[in-house]
């Protein structure tokens, strides 16, 4: 059987239909031309089957070193041979690609390893063996799936596919528990009975067969786009639906058709430029739906789909048909445990580097290794003091370590075990940092007599804003809105910066604040670093903002002179309630009608011109700065209390941390990794930064790969231009983006999950850490290749720059590169002379510890 081809999310519809039809619960493959319409049909078939008993199944192609795509396609195997004991309806997702690989005949279950008490198998050498037998990589600390590690008598492994990673405990051989981890926090959640580990490494073997050849007798194929794929001669047993135009010659066609929903777009890629037009979109979709209910059909409204259909008698509708912002490829927050801040792991030291014990002093790190007392393993910290004397530090005591900030061109000197000369630093420090605490004081004294604006926080309509976010907020998100709120709610201006990596949260909690000053009848303006960035905000402020009474516009060079001058003319009069734009918002042309909140986004990137004015405009009105990496004197402020800081540290629970490779530049290199990116769906950044050379690099790589889509795009470019170039890769008409640095703030195309950065020895460390940031955003591993000069000659810094990359690559890392930028540029820079001797003594983070409780 045929049908014309679906439109929006009808396809996951008709897939469920098939999998809920008929006695027996059937099986049901759906088969797409490529691996983003099969992950698009992956999340709306979630969010449909939510509360019914419907199993999901992703289904993606085999991509070499991928182990969360091998997990999905051993767990799609191994329900497939336990539908006799799950009899639930089962649907698979997969691009046809991905069927072309041969799977193993071998039941999953006889390949995986089952660890539980008190089975032969079970015991500590047995399991190491074991793993190490599967496939799993031996690392310091579990971030990954296919990673295993021990520390003392625990393991922890996690097997490909699944949500969180397991902590078996040991008691010399004999496993003593198995406990469920988070591997953000480094903390258990619950207790498990077993644990399983499947392959995390498949070796070619004859045992392989066709995947169809393991379909039961009542699957049903459903082909979507058949046209663009031909089915295999294996599939001819089982019944087919096919979609799109033409039918396959000889099928019958159904007379079925869905039409898609009057909305966003229609407008096309320049609508996004002209709000004007939003109102008469939303008027005509209201309408749309208006007739339909008159005429008696069913209206469905469901947000978080990919998009909205109509059939006769049924309508359903999407936040994609209501807005311009199309659904990334972004599942909602799962709930669970709240997971706290990530510990600060010694995993991250280096042998060789220096640390402060709070009772001893600065000492230097020498590694960790495992001791057995009373025939239990524990796992010690070893720090070298003056005169060769080690200190055996337990694990469960590492809070008592921070590592040694110090200041730049300073020797070192390692204090004594005796603790006399460590007394006495400390003690020197101390009475240093009072001066200093005086004048902080002084300031936050006038700070608080500034008069300023005392906010409204429970004003109209907040609670509907608040549960319209489509996830759960992580308990840092949480903590960081109770104390914007806390602050608003003063009559003195708030000062607050919130820091956190990319995708943790921090425009949410901005926009919470946004809509506070807004209904309290303030003006709010947004400040980015680059024009891109200020388009990508106004869309998505644009979309959280639906339904409310504000009205949001944007200001840069990507609106025309006429727009521009309309917008000017209504934040005079107060018509305007969000501005969006750049450094241009600063200019004395901009005149606002009650300015009430500042959102600084990235403030690292803006001029000390533009600095120096925002300076100013504290005085006056409410500035919240976001950034993941606060510059040096940022983060001192805050770290000292002088300026009020909130902590992003949570990672969304799909999040997995960026693969950073540091390689020498080579045509092997680049295509490898454009063509692995390639070929799991996704796309690439290929960073240059040069406008003049950027032509040259594009015809290199069009003749390492000759079938590559390549959109260039840098900030030399007339708005326009630019604009249409950034939305057709974001649309996916490109394999890869060429650009320069304006791509480093805020840019967020989850699909994009490879970035190649050429010379990145040339760029600072916090660049990197933005530019790295652009990748990962979903819940695909992203990976950064920082390229060095053929010959890899680099100077020292740049090298101590990139070796900080590569140690600091774990999730919510960008605050421990702050600190550590800040050790790299010398503390002792932020505050003179007179106080770089007390933190050359004592190191930066105990001094502002000591400076924080003088403030106190």
């Amino acid at each position: 059987m045929a049908i014309s081809s679906l439109t929006g999310s009808a396809d996951a519809f008709l897939a469920v239909t098939l999998a809920t039809r008929g006695e027996a619960p059937p099986v049901v493959l759906a088969l797409t031309p490529g691996l983003p319409e099969a992950d698009r049909l992956t999340d709306d078939l979630r969010i449909l089957t939510a509360r019914t008993d419907c199993r999901i199944r992703s289904f993606p192609p085999l991509l070499e070193d991928d182990r969360g795509t091998l997990g999905a396609r051993l767990k799609t195997l191994s329900d497939l041979r336990d539908l006799g004991t799950q009899p639930r309806p089962l649907i698979i997702a997969a691009s046809f690609a991905a069927l072309a690989r041969p799977v193993p005949k071998q039941a999953v279950a006889t390949l995986a390893l089952s660890v539980s008490r008190p089975t032969p198998q079970s015991g500590f050498t047995a399991v190491k063996g074991a793993l190490a037998a599967l496939g799993y990589t031996r690392v310091p600390l579990v971030e990954k799936e296919g990673d295993w590690s021990v520390r003392g008598g625990i393991i922890d492994a996690w097997s490909p596919g699944e949500e969180f990673p397991l902590r078996l405990e040991f008691f010399g051989e004999e496993l003593e528990s198995v406990r469920v981890f988070d591997c953000a926090s480094q903390r258990s959640i619950q207790s498990a009975d077993e644990a399983v580990f499947i392959p995390a490494a498949l070796a070619e073997t004859e045992n392989q067969t066709s995947f169809f050849d393991l379909l039961p007798a009542r699957t049903r194929i459903l082909a979507l786009e058949h046209n663009a794929y031909t089915l295999p001669p294996e599939a001819a047993p089982f019944p087919t639906l096919y979609t799109g135009d033409p039918p396959p010659a000889g099928t019958p066609t159904a007379p079925f058709q869905t039409v898609p929903l009057p909305g966003f777009a229609e407008l096309g890629a320049q609508g996004a430029h002209h709000p004007e037009l939003f109102d008469t979109v939303r008027k005509r979709l209201a309408l749309h739906l208006a007739a339909a209910r008159e005429r008696g059909d069913s209206v469905v409204e469901i947000p978080a789909l990919s998009g909205g259909f109509e059939i006769p008698g049924l309508v359903v509708c999407t936040n994609a048909d209501r807005t311009f912002t199309k659904r990334g490829r972004r599942l909602p927050r799962r709930t669970g445990p709240a997971q706290g801040a990530r510990l600060d792991s010694f995993d991250n030291l280096e042998p060789g580097e220096y640390v402060v014990h709070i009772d001893y002093g600065i000492g230097r790190f020498l590694g960790s290794s495992e001791i057995v007392t009373d025939g239990k393993r524990s796992e010690v910290f070893t720090i070298e003091y003056a005169d060769g004397a080690k200190l055996h530090v337990p694990a469960a005591h590492a809070h008592l370590l921070t590592r040694y900030v110090g200041v730049k061109g300073e020797t070192v000197k390692l204090h004594r075990l005796d603790g006399a000369r460590w007394t006495k630093d400390k003690l020197a420090a101390q009475r240093a940092v009072a001066d200093l605490a005086a004048a902080l004081l002084d300031t936050q004294a006038k700070r608080e007599t500034v008069p300023g604006f005392a906010y409204k926080v429970d004003c109209d309509g907040l609670d509907a804003f608040e549960s319209a976010f489509p996830y759960e907020e992580t308990p840092d998100q949480k903590a960081a809105i109770a104390a914007i709120k806390e602050d608003l709610a003063k009559s003195r201006p708030m000062d607050r910066l919130v820091c956190g990596d990319a995708g943790y949260g921090k425009t949410e909690v901005a926009m919470r604040a946004a809509y506070i000053a807004a209904l309290n009848g303030k003006q709010v303006a947004v400040l980015t670093p680059t024009t891109v960035l200020a388009e990508q905000h106004f869309e998505t402020f644009t979309a959280r903002f639906e339904g409310t009474p504000l009205r949001i516009e944007s200001l840069s060079r990507f609106q025309s002179a006429g727009t521009r001058q309309g917008t000017l003319k209504r934040l005079a009069s107060g018509a305007c309630d969000i501005v969006i734009g750049t450094h241009a918002l600063l200019s004395d042309r901009v005149a606002f009608h009650d300015l009430g909140l500042i959102i600084v986004d990235e403030e690292q990137r803006f001029g000390v011109k533009h600095k120096e004015h925002l300076k100013s405009l504290r005085a006056a009105a409410d500035v919240l700065t976001l950034s993941a990496t606060p510059i040096p004197r940022t983060l001192y402020l805050s770290m000292t209390g002088a300026r009020d800081l909130s902590l992003l540290r949570t990672p969304p629970r799909e999040r997995v941390a960026v693969e950073t490779i540091v390689a020498r530049e080579s045509d092997q290199l680049i295509v490898q990794a454009i063509q692995r990116e390639k070929a799991r769906g996704g796309q690439t950044f290929f960073l240059h930064n040069r406008v003049a050379g950027i032509d040259r690099v594009r015809a290199r790589l069009q003749t390492l790969c000759p079938d590559l889509r390549i959109i260039v795009a840098h900030g030399q470019m007339d708005a326009q231009t630019l604009a249409r170039k950034m939305r057709a890769f974001e649309r996916g008409e490109a394999d890869v983006l060429l650009s320069t640095t304006i791509i480093e703030s805020g840019i967020d195309i989850p699909r994009a999950n490879t970035i190649l950065i050429d010379r990145a020895d040339t760029f600072g460390l916090a660049d990197l850490y933005q530019l790295r940031g652009r990748v990962g955003r979903a819940a695909v591993p992203g990976r950064a290749y920082f390229l060095l000069p053929p010959s890899g000659i680099i100077d020292a810094e740049s090298r101590e720059r990139l070796a900080a990359l590569k140690r600091h690559g774990g999730l919510g890392s960008g605050f421990n590169l702050a600190v550590r930028d800040l050790e790299l540029r010398g503390a002792g820079d932020l505050l003179g002379a007179r106080q770089s001797g007390h933190i050359a003594a004592v190191g930066f983070t105990l001094y502002c510890q000591l400076l924080q409780r003088a403030v106190a």
